[in-house]
């Protein structure tokens, strides 16, 4: 630290249906100097409320060994409002110049939320006046969800069906300059992004981390569910929730490409977690092709015999052992030479 003092003091509150606003963050409103002779401001918009939802399903088991698992079993869902105060920048002002935030309360994702338009920045010419010098534009549109997905917030927001079904993006950001009484507009910054299908808000078709997998058929995130095994009614993983994760529809929304106003790009790509897993199929099946060479018969130089290894399919690699026991009986005769070729079904030496 090097003695600049740093003023939060600005709160943030949110409050659920079953308890009263609490101070949730402090936003900074001021920065000065170690010597206190240069202070930053930072001023804020007034609190807008925005309403969201969560919904929670739990699984409970009654003790009764006499009862029959489904009538042991019960779900409950746990529905909660959130209104969260939130807090927008409005203004930043320091000793030769100010920031100043412009929004738009028109979103069609977050019913009362603002969405940010324009950033300007201004040079203090004398004190009170102010001249702008450049200007930032933002252009948005909006994620729409794959038709025909269900959500388990269904009537918990207002303007559900729009509310639902699309989610704010940024699509470029335009620079423009001010001089002398005139205006210069730069190329845009271009923001792209995966286009695979979106998720509906309060969609249950999620992997294991809570990306979208696409599986709509889910009433439910648990794990566990109930079915039928061989006539006998069972709690287990292969009836709960599909939270496998599908790396195309991971993507679903996520950054794919910035352009910049030099036509130079950066690229995204995105995948999940994964290991790489070397497996074996070993085969436990042994035959023995016995061969004897006698002194009565030495007159056999070469033995030859067919082994045919078992393949497991849709594989294309086979490992096997040879062991090869050599005994010359004879006394005083020299080793026996060996030489051994393994030839395929169509005649290649493999050594």
């Amino acid at each position: 630290n090097d003695g600049t003092l740093m003023v939060f003091g600005q709160p943030e509150y949110t409050a659920t249906s079953s308890s009263v606003a609490q101070p949730t963050a402090w936003y900074l409103t001021s920065m000065i100097s170690a010597d206190r002779s240069d202070t930053i401001t930072l001023k804020y918009n007034t609190a807008i409320p925005v309403v969201t939802a969560q919904r929670t399903t739990i699984l409970a088991e009654r003790v009764d060994p006499a009862a029959t698992l489904s009538s042991r079993l019960s779900y409950t869902n746990h529905g909660t409002m959130i209104t969260h105060n939130l807090i927008t920048i409005q203004e930043i002002n320091f000793s030769n110049g100010k920031i100043r935030f412009d929004y738009v309360a028109d979103r069609l994702d977050l019913t009362g939320a603002p969405r940010l338009n324009f950033i300007e920045l201004y040079s203090k010419r004398k004190p009170g006046t102010f001249e702008r010098i450049r200007k930032f534009n933002f252009y948005h549109s909006y994620f729409t969800a794959t038709p025909g997905q269900s959500s388990v917030l269904n009537g918990m927001l207002s303007g559900s069906a729009t509310v639902y079904a699309n989610r704010l993006k940024l699509d470029r950001i335009v620079q423009q300059g001010f001089n002398d009484g005139l205006t210069k507009t730069l190329p845009p910054y271009i923001f792209e992004y995966e286009t695979s299908a979106f998720p509906l808000l309060g969609s249950t078709a999620q992997d294991y981390l809570g990306y979208y997998n696409g599986a709509q058929a889910n009433n439910n995130l648990l794990f566990y569910g109930t079915g039928f095994v061989n006539g006998t009614e069972i709690l287990g993983r292969q009836f709960g929730a599909n939270r496998s994760i599908v790396p195309d529809f991971l993507r679903a929304g996520m950054l794919k490409r910035i352009r910049y106003p030099g036509g130079s790009y950066t690229e995204f790509e995105s995948e999940p977690n994964q290991i790489s897993i070397a497996t074996v199929d070993s085969v436990f099946s042994y035959n023995e092709y016995a061969q004897l060479l006698t002194s009565r018969d030495r007159t056999k130089s070469e033995l030859i015999f067919t082994v045919t290894p078992e393949m497991t399919a849709g594989k294309n690699d086979c490992m096997a052992e040879l062991t090869l026991s050599l005994f010359n009986n004879l006394a005083n005769e020299p080793p026996i030479n060996t030489i051994i070729s393994l030839m395929d079904q169509i005649g290649r030496a493999h050594v």
